[in-house]
This record gives structure tokens, sequence and C-alpha cells, in this order.
């Protein structure tokens, strides 16, 4: 048996209490967390609190490289429902801002970027990856182990 509550906080309501040898019980929310305490278990079921796990928090992108002059690859990340480019100039690297949202929603872990720099200058590439629940990931960390900030795509 699975239950799924919508934005109601997925807790039992009035201390409902389950008794069984033959099944697990796993209550589950979206929208909301399941609120806790919540201890439904015995030797023979067990029960489990947080989000399902077909939705995980998106992680951080890996391994950006440029299979091409053009083309851009990417490992691809468990959690991905499409993939966000952010690109600017090297020169704009001390501002902390990590780049501008150059593409957004690509499907695959690959993308084309067909501009070229000024003469003297270059550019530097992000990509964070959204889940199918539109929670984006992280552009990475600094040097200082400091998480990188900076707009996101709308």
């Amino acid at each position: 048996m699975d239950e799924h509550v919508f934005n109601a906080g997925g807790t039992p309501t009035s201390g409902s209490s389950v008794n069984s040898t033959s099944y697990e019980l796993s209550l589950v929310s979206i929208g909301e967390g399941l609120a806790g305490p919540l201890d439904l278990s015995s030797a023979s079921y067990s029960t489990s609190l947080g989000f399902p796990s077909a939705y995980p928090a998106p992680g951080e992108v890996d391994r950006l490289t440029f299979t091409d002059e053009q083309t851009l690859a990417w490992i691809a990340e468990h959690a991905a429902g499409r993939y966000n480019l952010y690109r600017n100039t090297i020169a704009s690297l001390p501002g902390l801002v990590y780049g501008d949202c150059e593409q957004q929603a690509i499907a695959s872990n690959t993308t084309s970027d067909t501009d070229t720099p000024a003469s003297g200058s270059a550019f530097f590439y992000l990509v964070t990856v959204e889940n199918r629940l539109h929670e984006e990931g992280i552009k990475g960390y600094d040097g200082a182990g400091t998480t990188r900030m900076g707009g996101f795509c709308p």
C-alpha cells in the first residue's frame, strides 16, 4: 500500500496506528514535508518520512567539456529533468556573478554555442540541472569552497 498526500502534510490523523505482520507502510507527500515524529513500526513493518526518491534533489553538474569548437557536453545528472547553461566573459569572474542565463530548459546533456568572444577575451561556462519538480541545483563551488551565487534562469 502506498499513500500519497498533496499539500496536506502527510500526517495520519488522530494518532492512527497500524498493526500487521505482512506489510510495510510508507508515507510520502509532495508539496509539504511529512510532519514528525512519526513512529509507526514493529518487527514486521516500518515507516519512512520524506519526499519520494523518484525526485531527488538536483546535484552539481560534473565534467563540462567541449567535444568540438561549438559543442559542450557534461555527465548526465541522475536528477535531471532539464539543464541550464550560464555564460559570461572571464573578465567578469571577480564580480561573483558566475554567468548569465545563456540557454535554459536544455533536454539533453549536450548543447552548442556558436558565439565567439571578442578578440583578447574568453567565455566561461557553468551548467546547472533542474529536477522534475523544477528545483535548480547549484553552480558549484568557488576556490574557497563557497557555493557560487548569482542569478538563475527564469
